[in-house]
């Protein structure tokens, strides 16, 4: 509760202008990572139907993807969004 306060949260035109290594949510992209972001980051989402358009998921430095079950087209974007903070703030496992 009232975490959003504690994470800055922005809509933005030009991803490239943002610091940090960019990662789009993608339906194709690599696995989720074993623990945190190396240099923090900016996790890139796009709408439920359309997802990312084209030109700002071609300006993220690596595309992620949550896996999902057969059959499921997608997640919500608040879910994937959620799922994908919590990936990129875990500590290994040692």
């Amino acid at each position: 509760m009232g975490a959003i306060f504690a994470l800055p949260v922005e809509r933005i035109e030009d991803p490239t202008s943002l610091e940090g290594e960019k990662v789009a949510l993608m339906s194709h992209g690599e696995a989720l990572p074993n623990g945190p972001l190396e240099h923090g980051g900016v996790l890139l989402v796009g709408s439920e139907r359309e997802g990312l358009p084209a030109e700002i998921a071609k300006a993220a430095d690596r595309c992620w993807t949550i896996p999902t079950v057969a059959g499921a087209e997608s997640l919500n974007a608040s879910a994937a969004l959620a799922i994908a903070l919590h990936v990129a703030n875990r500590i290994p496992p040692e």
